[in-house]
């Protein structure tokens, strides 16, 4: 009997600290951070989304920001037709802010701290500095945008990019955990201390963003899809910009993803693009500057690929407020 009870003494002290381990085990996987990467990079979780996309909000933005945000970002930006709309947007939106200069951006800014330092790949990232033909997140596939970008990074006679934006065509039937875990091999290789050899002077920094809406409303799959991006990026303090949830509201904050809203601003029973602008004052033109936003302007006209252009203008505000926020800008 005495034989008996120290063995069950001794096979209860093995199953306790078996279980300990195994605690420690799953909660050092839980503190390293998604995928396999020995070097996992923590962040700052910045959020892009309807909330910094009026009109306010880039006119709340201290103007030493956006000018640090000159000086300080080199962005490229891979895309094709749905993308487009970030950088449609964004061409006319000085001139609607009164033409003073102070939203300019292009590769001319490379050495020009008055324009923000921008290459906008519409098809065809990296241009001669990449060998792998990639336009967007999923075109040709799910793999090549990843390896674009590490070619474009990589190469000798890269402009110093320091951000990297990538978008959707149609985030549908796409695999999301790929596109995580490309992300977050690129995040730990980029950032300083990475495979990549980065310090804090050049590590990169890299933009998720969500898919456009398609009239499948919330439990539609582009939705859930969005959905395993944004919880990712809350889980582990990324930076999002959220493109879908910026096009599921007007600029009154009226929700329309529960009323199946699609790309093009229509919804079940109208459009709230074309609803809003009714009695709004618009730029019709850069040139139209009697009507631009200094003089009482509500909204300005500029390329909307599958949407209504004032779709295209709050995109191009929350773009300065994404540009403002990687300068360090904390926010409002």
């Amino acid at each position: 009997m005495k034989r008996r009870k120290t063995f069950s003494f001794l096979m209860l002290i093995c199953i306790v600290a078996a279980s300990a381990l195994a605690i420690i085990w799953v909660v050092n996987i839980e503190n390293e951070g998604p995928g396999d990467n020995d070097h996992f990079v923590s962040g700052t979780y910045i959020l892009i989304n309807n909330n910094h996309a009026h009109l306010e909000d880039l006119k709340n933005i201290p103007i030493e920001w956006i000018e640090e945000a000159k000086t300080s970002l080199n962005i490229a930006y891979g895309h094709t037709s749905h993308g487009s709309q970030l950088t449609s947007g964004m061409d006319n939106l000085d001139a609607f802010m009164g033409g003073n200069d102070i939203y300019l951006y292009g590769p001319n800014g490379a050495g020009n701290d008055s324009i923000l330092e921008f290459y906008d790949f519409n098809g065809g990232f990296g241009g001669a500095l990449t060998t792998t033909s990639a336009s967007d997140l999923g075109n040709p596939d799910d793999d090549a945008w990843a390896a674009a970008t590490e070619e474009y990074l990589d190469h000798p006679n890269n402009p110093g990019t320091n951000v990297i934006m990538w978008s959707w065509c149609n985030i549908g039937g796409h695999n999301i955990t790929k596109y995580i875990t490309h992300m977050e091999y690129l995040i730990s290789a980029y950032s300083a201390g990475g495979i990549k050899g980065r310090n804090s002077t050049n590590e990169v920094k890299f933009v998720f963003m969500t898919g456009h809406v398609d009239g499948a409303g919330i439990n539609g799959t582009n939705n859930l899809q969005n959905n395993l991006i944004r919880e990712h990026c809350l889980t582990y303090n990324r930076t999002l910009f959220d493109f879908a949830d910026i096009e599921s509201y007007d600029p009154d904050d009226n929700y329309f993803l529960d009323l199946n809203v699609n790309d093009d601003c229509s919804y079940t029973g109208g459009n709230w693009a074309l609803e809003w602008i009714v009695g709004k004052i618009e730029m019709t033109s850069t040139s139209d500057t009697a009507y631009n936003e200094p003089n009482g302007g509500d909204w300005y006209q500029c390329g909307a690929a599958h949407t209504h252009p004032l779709n295209s203008n709050l995109k191009a505000y929350a773009c300065w407020y994404l540009f403002a926020r990687l300068a360090g800008w904390e926010g409002n």
